[in-house]
């Protein structure tokens, strides 16, 4: 391989104007002094350079210590939990949409239906559902053949919330129920069905006579095991003439008719009833089967300090709750605990001047209370408090009610 180079030998000199264009001497200095003056000689806010290194290096050992800290967090969880019981880890689970006791389960209305017919069923408690024809399909986008069996459940005080093994937390608040319904469709060979073509289950329930109440209507995922829709307008209440049922907003409160193709046949408003007596009404839609609530939301505790308390029975004995159940005074709800060590401790927060009392059951059925916690001792990292415990196992869901009654001051 040949090589060209270019060697110039003695090349000219060059002349003054191209001498003089590299003649700086204070440039020069100015280089001497920043290769030889210490940095700590001159102030940052004269040198850019310094005062951005510092900060980014700042920066820099700020996000590792960061992770470090996150990462020491994150393996002191891990190694917790790995410590845990395996009746703790599954504890959440377990007690979701399932009676603490057997004998608490909670019974559910059975009606059988043609589901190609246009269906108003009215509940026990005065409830009416309301289905469109055709309105159910299979999982698997078949279609439904012979009877179906509609199964409701309705609940609407704190102790069919602990039966029920339901959760009334969403979102950081706590949801204060005015009803929740279950509805469930099941074919002639027990599969469950689904609605179809956007058809939606249509319910009216009747509220206390010269009551303005509104209320949220949330649906229950329960895959998350979250509750959804707390953004949505709420639910206003209207007043009807009684006797009469309303599918639609527009439609009078008449009697609704189907036509073959499932759409609402129009008619003229039914004219009203001079000797029917008005009552009110809340009306909603629910688009999915499954469980919806009416009702609205409060904040969680606040104000108070977080801590763990640990339960026994008045001798001193340690108690196993693998769920807790916190009632407050005054609102018709309940939060869902569950213990977070091996030591079935709890993690409890106590707002200050809040009444708030605690159940939760033994493995055996018994019942253990606690009326009016104290609060926090900030001199103890867990807290010992001592619960009552029944002596038998409860028998029955009006057993429950009257104890939490009794409790809670109702």
């Amino acid at each position: 391989m040949k090589h060209k180079y270019n060697i110039k030998i003695d090349p000219p000199v060059p002349n003054d104007e191209q001498i003089g264009r590299h003649k700086d001497f204070g440039r020069i200095l100015a280089d001497y002094h920043n290769l030889t003056q210490p940095i700590y000689r001159v102030p940052l806010y004269k040198n850019p350079k310094a005062f951005m290194g510092l900060v980014l290096i700042m920066v820099i050992a700020g996000l590792v210590f960061w992770q470090v800290e996150k990462d020491d967090k994150e393996e002191q969880k891990q190694k917790e939990l790995a410590e845990l019981p395996m009746e703790i880890k599954t504890a959440p689970e377990s007690s979701f949409l399932k009676p603490p006791s057997p004998a608490l389960a909670l019974s559910s209305e059975m009606h059988p239906i043609d589901p190609t017919q246009a269906q108003t069923i009215t509940l026990q408690n005065g409830a009416i559902l309301s289905l469109p024809p055709n309105a159910l399909g299979l999982p698997d986008g078949g279609a439904v053949q012979g009877t179906v069996q509609l199964s409701v459940r309705q609940v609407q005080s704190i102790a069919e919330l602990i039966a029920m093994g339901l959760p009334m937390q969403a979102e950081g608040n706590d949801i204060i129920p005015t009803d929740v319904i279950e509805v469930h469709a099941t074919d002639a060979n027990g599969l469950e069905l689904q609605l179809i073509n956007k058809a939606q289950v249509k319910i009216e329930l009747p509220i206390p006579g010269g009551s303005t109440i509104s209320r949220s209507l949330y649906l229950l995922d329960g895959k998350s095991h979250a509750w959804q829709g707390s953004s949505n307008p709420p639910v206003q209440s209207r007043t009807r003439p009684s006797n009469r049922t309303s599918i639609q907003p527009n439609d009078g409160f008449g009697v609704v008719e189907y036509g073959p193709d499932g759409k609402v046949v129009s008619k003229p408003k039914t004219a009203p009833d001079t000797n029917a007596t008005p009552i009110q009404v809340l009306q909603f839609d629910m688009p999915q089967m499954g469980i919806a609530c009416l009702g609205e939301s409060a904040p969680q505790l606040s104000g108070g300090t977080p801590y763990r308390a640990r339960f026994t029975d008045p001798s001193g004995a340690p108690l196993r709750l693998l769920t807790l159940y916190r009632l407050m005074h005054g609102r018709k709800s309940v939060a869902f605990l569950w213990p977070k060590t091996a030591d079935y401790a709890f993690e409890l927060n106590t707002a200050p001047g809040m009444k708030l009392s605690y159940v939760g059951f033994l493995p055996d059925g018994r019942l253990a209370t606690l009326q009016n916690a104290p609060s926090n001792s900030a001199t103890e990292e867990v807290q010992v408090l001592k619960m009552q415990v029944t002596t038998s196992p409860v028998k029955d869901i009006q057993e429950l009610t009257q104890l939490i009654d009794q409790l809670i001051g109702l």
